[in-house]
């Protein structure tokens, strides 16, 4: 059943009146009316947001897209930080840090630090720029769905910030061992961090992809209206990359940005089990070995994250203490835990408390990535304590394995289908609701 928001009339009603959406967390197809500056539309039923009123300025988009890609690209080569111990100076750049830790036979942690603070950033804003400039220069139309699609994927792993908290309870274990400065690239990095979620939170994908089918001719449109319309008495299915609403059973590829179609969130239950189990299999190791091994004078000392916690607690760091223990002890449990509990209540048809555990969901996506700051804490103490065979630290196998659990609870996350949660495919609305408000007042 299509759940109308009601809407304010307009002289010049925009394009996207009575646009069909179909939520993200609860399945409930949803008929947008005209939104107005300033205003939300949230899905009558579990209150996610389904559709924002913002008008972009695609120019200023832009602008603010390139010149987080520049500030990227400049950060890249120069002075990240160096280290200065009784004359003995230790200079690393960004790229640096990969290679020390390729060189040092960690090639997955190696990888995933690429990909998390180069490669993840360099496409992400690189798409969006791509999107800015054809929504603006109205040029090379047909490139918006590749854009987006490149887009979308790696914002997934996008944890920017997270890697700069990483750097800073680094540099407050550092301190106490050599003198620690900045280079120009960590403020570089840093501008880089803080323009680029400036951009990522002005980007409503449901505009961006209204703007995008006005520039079509309108024969295509008119025919994936059609698609719709042709559709509402079977199971539509939501396209993944774009929220185009089509029939699942006719067609492969989405009709609209051509993206092939993900399997339904029942099949997908199992893959997010396994990866539960990957993860909660590899938390006791990760737990359990040392994430890093420091030397001095040759002489090893061996240090768990429960080890390097309660370091922190004996120099009356309490706050860098609660943050280690709650990005790489509580959050990873709590996230294996609250994904195994929604799995089981999916397997065993519970679908009471159903708006209680969509926003379970909603703070196990947001907070996954934050456990990544103890692999970065690692990182920049093994490229930069290196003082000649004075004092030098290594990463540990624990490392290498809590990385794993990361990785592993953030693929089981993306994997589960959060409509399951209200079992989609039998929810009705019976009665029309408003849920077109002014922001801050959901």
């Amino acid at each position: 059943m299509i759940h109308n928001l009601m809407c304010k009339q307009q002289e010049e009603p925009d394009a996207s009146c009575n646009a069909v959406r179909k939520c993200h967390h609860c399945g409930t197809l949803v008929s947008i009316g005209t939104l107005h500056k300033g205003e939300d539309a949230l899905c009558p039923f579990c209150h996610s947001l389904v559709r924002a009123g913002s008008t972009f300025d695609y120019l200023q988009l832009f602008c603010l897209s390139l010149t987080a890609f520049i500030f990227l690209l400049i950060s890249l080569p120069f002075q990240f930080l160096m280290l200065d111990s009784n004359g003995d100076e230790t200079i690393i750049s960004l790229i640096d840090s990969v290679q020390s830790i390729y060189a040092r036979d960690h090639a997955f942690l190696a990888v995933v630090v690429f990909f998390v603070v180069i490669l993840i950033p360099i496409l992400t804003i690189g798409s969006s720029m791509g999107i800015f400039a054809i929504l603006y220069f109205r040029r090379f139309v047909s490139l918006f769905p590749s854009f987006f699609r490149v887009y979308r994927m790696a914002t997934h792993w996008m944890m920017v910030e997270v890697f700069l908290i990483g750097v800073l309870v680094s540099l407050i274990k550092v301190v106490s061992l050599a003198n620690v400065h900045l280079g120009v690239s960590f403020y570089l990095y840093g501008v880089f961090v803080v323009i680029s979620l400036i951009t990522m939170t002005r980007i409503d994908i449901a505009t961006l992809w209204n703007s995008w089918d006005q520039l079509r001719p309108s024969n295509m449109r008119n025919y994936e209206e059609s698609i719709v319309a042709d559709s509402f008495e079977s199971e539509l299915v939501s396209c993944a990359y774009c929220g185009f609403l089509s029939c699942g059973f006719k067609y492969n590829k989405c009709p609209r940005c051509h993206s092939k179609r993900t399997l339904p969130g029942h099949a997908r239950i199992n893959n997010t089990i396994a990866l539960l189990i990957t993860a909660a299999l590899l938390y006791i190791p990760a737990n359990m070995l040392p994430v890093m091994s420091t030397f001095y004078f040759g002489e090893p000392t061996h240090s768990t994250i429960l080890q390097g916690i309660i370091t922190f607690l004996h120099h009356e760091d309490y706050f860098i203490a609660a943050i280690i223990f709650l990005a790489s002890v509580f959050i990873p449990l709590a996230k294996i835990l609250a994904l195994a509990y929604l799995c089981l209540c999916v397997r065993f048809q519970r679908y009471d408390f159903a708006s209680q555990k969509t926003r379970l969901y909603k703070l196990v996506e947001a907070l996954g990535k934050w456990s990544m700051i103890d692999v970065f804490v690692v990182v920049i103490m093994v490229t930069l304590i290196q003082v000649g065979n004075v004092i030098f630290i290594r990463s540990g196998p624990g490392i290498i394995a809590f990385a794993g659990v990361v990785v592993a609870t953030l693929f089981a996350a993306q994997q589960f289908d959060p409509k399951l949660i209200w079992n989609s495919g039998s929810v009705e609305i019976k009665t029309n609701h408003l849920s077109h408000d002014k922001r801050g007042n959901h």
